[in-house]
């Protein structure tokens, strides 16, 4: 009766990671390849796989977010978060990424312009980084490099963010792992 049930769950979890350390996301809007140690964030629904939904603004939004684990007070510096907002106008007219990287753009609060800086071009997608300093609860404030990507799929924009601190962003290594996120990005 246990072989029975051993070779299905083999193949489970060999579908929901590769071996390279990465587990593969896919819902009924995307898929992404983020690392294996990931998790959802509070707040969203069920396992974290497919995307909450909620109507704002005009809005049809699909929100989704995972980060490194947060175990203690030591690993927030070290923390990674990606959240991907998929917009779609609740009359179904078509949207474009100029009119959601300008939503989002306004969303910034910091006391400084923030630059844009364009990264990794394609064809299909809108990729850069901003840099801008954030007023933490303890009234420090630390400096936050956000990556973004848009792409659009039909009457759907997609935004994808990725954050974390600037001192780890700026090691190599971090690089790599935001690209190669970015890269695996795929709209259904």
């Amino acid at each position: 009766m246990i072989k029975t049930y051993i070779f299905p769950i083999i193949l489970i979890l060999c579908s929901f990671t590769s071996d390279n350390g990465l587990k593969i996301i896919t819902n009924k809007l995307y898929s992404i390849c983020i690392p294996a140690e990931w998790e959802p964030m509070s707040g969203m629904p069920g396992d974290g796989i497919n995307p909450g939904e909620r109507d704002i603004n005009g809005f049809h939004l699909f929100y989704w977010a995972w980060s490194t684990p947060i175990k203690n007070i030591e690993d927030i510096p070290k923390t990674i978060g990606i959240d991907i907002q998929s917009y779609q106008k609740t009359d179904n007219k078509t949207l474009s990424v100029e009119e959601i990287e300008q939503l989002e753009m306004s969303l910034i609060s910091s006391p400084v312009p923030v630059k844009k800086n364009n990264i990794w071009p394609t064809k299909e997608q809108k990729r850069f980084f901003i840099i801008k300093d954030s007023k933490e609860m303890d009234g420090k404030t630390v400096t936050y490099r956000t990556y973004y990507l848009f792409k659009q799929n039909k009457n759907i924009v997609h935004c994808i963010k990725i954050s974390l601190r600037n001192n780890l962003a700026e090691q190599s290594e971090i690089n790599e792992k935001i690209k190669e996120i970015l890269d695996s990005f795929n709209v259904k």
